[in-house]
């Protein structure tokens, strides 16, 4: 299938969610972030199922960590979601040896910004190091150019001054434990994008606190264009609050062209057209010479590719991206002809010879 690209919007808009593990409220946050409003979803403690994998839709392409169910790696705590409406040629995954940092480096129209979704556990800074060591060894990678940016979003769990409520004094993260991830923000010259003192959690004894950030990288010009909480979207069962994160980067979308939909085609209407050009432009003759045969071949393919390009004819359609090309209506009418007949056979499964049983294993 042949996508071009649309007219790029001018700013990727992220949502950032810590879903605690739950089912549910990765299910709510996936109903509820519609994919012409959302570029990226960025979660910690994300759903697993058994075998390890997240829950997604058709509308996101699901990036897990570089060291994801790998032989004796511990449980991913961060994944991201990036709309499937935008082209897989403007980013790129960047591997980081790490099952709590999922990262992706996006190319677009005045230049890169690699995005940082992080979950740095409560007890112990082992995350902080391997974020330490991937920009020490490949800065480059994420950073092509000194114009461009960088920003690191997620759970860090640590609590400091600088973002802390000023009533959560009691909470502050010891110093010795805190300063990995204060020498790394000052290394790389990071800065606030979550403007301070916005609580992000609401814990179970109704206080709020400060364990999620934004941050990026200091530049005379700013690309996140928003960064703040959205309590309206906070799914059930999820004690993080929404962080909504608008940055100025215009990235190449994918769109499908419109294209002819002859399972629509009045087919009747189609003969009595072909019929009316054939017989006023090219009535039939006795062919003596391969010239004339040709040419008559050329003729009869012209006046078809016409009649298809007429709308009245041939109607346009302009599918969804993620439509299954040979679904049609005869395969609809047989799966709910399937469904009912397996629903008969569960009701009458103990009677052995009813005729649903034998109906509902022909039917393919």
């Amino acid at each position: 299938m042949n996508c071009h690209p649309s007219r790029a919007p001018g700013k990727l808009r992220i949502w950032q969610q810590n879903t605690r593990k739950s089912d549910t409220a990765q299910a709510e946050v996936l109903a509820a972030a519609r994919p012409e409003d959302w570029d990226a979803l960025a979660i910690q403690e994300p759903f697993l199922d058994r075998v390890g994998n997240t829950k997604a839709n058709r509308h996101w392409r699901v990036l897990y960590p570089s060291d994801h169910q790998r032989d004796g790696s511990s449980c991913t705590w961060s994944i991201l979601l990036i709309n499937a409406n935008i082209s897989t040629d403007t980013y790129t995954q960047l591997t980081i040896h790490s099952t709590d940092i999922t990262a992706v480096r996006f190319a677009g129209e005045f230049g890169h910004l690699s995005l940082f979704n992080v979950y740095n556990d409560c007890t112990h800074n082992k995350v902080l190091f391997s974020l330490s060591s991937f920009l020490s060894s490949s800065l480059h990678l994420a950073r092509p150019s000194p114009g461009d940016h960088m920003v690191w979003l997620g759970d860090f769990n640590r609590h400091h001054p600088l973002w802390e409520p000023v009533d959560n004094c009691h909470l502050l993260t010891p110093r010795d434990f805190i300063q990995p991830l204060l020498d790394l923000l000052s290394d790389y010259d990071m800065e606030l994008a979550l403007p301070p003192g916005i609580p992000t959690l609401q814990t179970s004894a109704n206080r709020w606190t400060r364990p999620d950030d934004v941050w990026r990288t200091h530049s005379d010009v700013d690309p996140i264009i928003f960064c703040d909480v959205d309590a309206s979207l906070r799914p059930s069962l999820a004690d993080h609050l929404p962080i909504i994160t608008e940055i100025e980067l215009p990235v190449p979308r994918s769109s499908t062209p419109p294209s002819r939909d002859f399972r629509a085609v009045d087919w009747t209407a189609f003969s009595e057209a072909l019929t009316e050009q054939l017989n006023s432009r090219s009535p039939a003759v006795h062919l003596t010479t391969a010239e004339a045969f040709d040419r008559k071949v050329s003729d009869l393919s012209s006046i078809i590719q016409e009649i298809v390009a007429r709308d009245d004819v041939v109607p346009l359609w302009k599918p969804c991206p993620h439509t299954k090309r040979w679904w049609n209506d005869d395969l609809k009418r047989l799966k709910a002809q399937r469904r009912r007949a397996c629903n008969q056979a569960f009701k009458h499964r103990d009677v052995p010879d009813h005729p649903s049983i034998a109906e509902a294993s022909r039917i393919p």
